[in-house]
């Protein structure tokens, strides 16, 4: 990024410097709302959360290494979670009932594999003990 103020002394440089902020807020804003006003995007997002970490238990100690590197990414993760939850609270709310509907199909999906499988083989079992 930029320097946008050369003398903090300005008060033209640091008013300028206010307003480009405020833009770039308001730009990312608009880019998070674009990203949770779909399904799709709020997937996306509620993946990279997922990526990140935010929704993680520690399981056990780390190494010093592992423990800074996953405490970064979780606290981005954490930060985007937080301006999602700030901004867009009812899209948010949607996000999370869309996931868990997911996580339900999937579950259901793997189950029908499991159990479908020990059908096959139920049935199997059964038709060589004839």
């Amino acid at each position: 990024m930029t320097q946008l103020v050369r003398s903090a002394s300005d008060a033209k440089q640091v008013a300028y410097a206010e307003k480009v902020k405020e833009r770039r807020e308001q730009e990312r804003r608009d880019l998070v709302r674009a990203q949770m006003s779909s399904p799709q995007g709020r997937a996306f997002v509620w993946g990279e959360l997922a990526r990140l970490g935010v929704h993680d238990y520690e399981a056990g100690p780390l190494p010093i290494e592992s423990l800074a590197y996953y405490t970064g990414r979780r606290a981005g993760g954490g930060e985007l979670a937080a301006e999602v939850r700030f901004h867009h609270p009812d899209l948010y709310h949607v996000m999370m009932q869309e996931a868990a509907a997911r996580g339900r199909h999937e579950e259901e999906a793997i189950t029908a594999a499991v159990y479908g499988r020990q059908k096959k083989r139920d049935e199997e079992t059964t038709d060589t003990d004839d």
